[in-house]
């Protein structure tokens, strides 16, 4: 049998239940997301350039480059009354955010790059480990434009072996997600099978 809520003076005994309490004004203010209070075209352009330099230190190399917040930067550009006269130093200024985004992407690409290298000299290592673990010799290099090249040599990959290998693991989707375009396995006396990936 459920057992009623009782109510005295409109506050229900169960405190997981009770109202909660009204928020005074200053409270309410303090609470309030930031979107509510609109600032003018020269608060925005004010907080985009502070934006810009907090954190900025430009370098020589720009993997070393802290390049400031710039992403609150363009969000407070972009809040910038077009009718204001501060749009015209706004729009100069998001060139310049514009120009480090496109820095920050080109540093992306660069990071991105270096690990999948990197990466694939740990597969290397840990393929070559793998076999000798298992008794074989496996001799393993990577070649090409970022190492995307794999050599295997190792005696005992015949063609049935290879073949096997191929069908029953995922020896190949293992390689071509380390970023490889080219797989060779051979003997290392005049047997090699190559595979590419892609196109």
């Amino acid at each position: 049998m459920e057992m009623p809520y009782i109510i005295h003076g409109e506050i229900l005994d169960d405190p997981l239940l009770s109202p909660e309490p009204e928020l005074t004004e200053p409270e309410i203010l303090r609470h309030a997301p930031e979107v509510l209070f609109r600032k003018t075209s020269r608060e925005y352009l004010k907080k985009a350039k502070k934006a810009l330099t907090d954190g900025y230190r430009p370098n020589k190399d720009p993997m070393k480059t802290a390049w400031g917040r710039v992403n609150d930067a363009r969000r407070h550009l972009k809040a910038v009354d077009p009718k204001s006269k501060e749009y015209d130093e706004a729009q100069q200024l998001m060139k310049e955010v514009s120009a480090r985004i496109k820095a920050i992407e080109k540093v992306s690409v660069m990071l991105a790059k270096r690990l999948m290298i990197r990466q694939r000299e740990m597969l290397a290592d840990e393929l070559e480990f793998f076999y000798l673990a298992k008794g074989l010799d496996a001799h393993i290099v990577l070649s090409g434009p970022d190492k995307t090249s794999l050599k295997m040599e190792c005696p005992p990959l015949c063609e049935v072996f290879v073949l096997k290998m191929i069908r029953d693991t995922d020896f190949l989707l293992y390689l071509e997600r380390a970023g490889l375009r080219k797989v060779t396995l051979g003997d290392g006396e005049g047997f090699f099978w190559t595979h590419s990936f892609g196109t």
